[in-house]
């Protein structure tokens, strides 16, 4: 079968993966940042990635998706870690940060490793 190649334009910003749950295997598809940042975390409490994702599994909602409660999980995470003195250190607050053009693609916040 001939495969269309996809423009650029069109190309996914999206990164499939397998995770283990319970046994099962499942793909889930997220934005590479989403990986990164949930790879940290799997860092920061010194458990894989399936591990977590089990965690995720057992407590989402009815109904949603695998892919939606990762991220959620993902921005709670990190939200529940933000201070009001961590958002002053990283210059949040003005929203010039935001502005800035090299806001999104400089890394800013991200690990700085490479994840295929």
């Amino acid at each position: 079968m001939n495969a269309v190649p996809k423009s650029a334009s069109s190309a996914s910003t999206l990164v499939s993966r397998n995770v283990t749950v319970n046994g099962h295997r499942t793909s889930v598809r997220l934005e590479r940042e989403m990986w990164v940042a949930l790879f940290d975390i799997c860092h920061r409490e010194q458990r894989s990635a399936h591990e977590i994702a089990g965690l995720i599994a057992a407590r989402k909602r009815p109904g949603t998706s695998m892919t939606a409660a990762i991220r959620v999980f993902v921005m709670a995470y990190f939200r529940a870690a933000a201070t009001e003195a961590g958002h002053e250190a990283a210059g949040h607050g003005s929203g010039a940060l935001m502005l800035a053009e090299d806001f999104w693609s400089s890394g800013r916040g991200k690990r700085r490793q490479q994840v295929a």
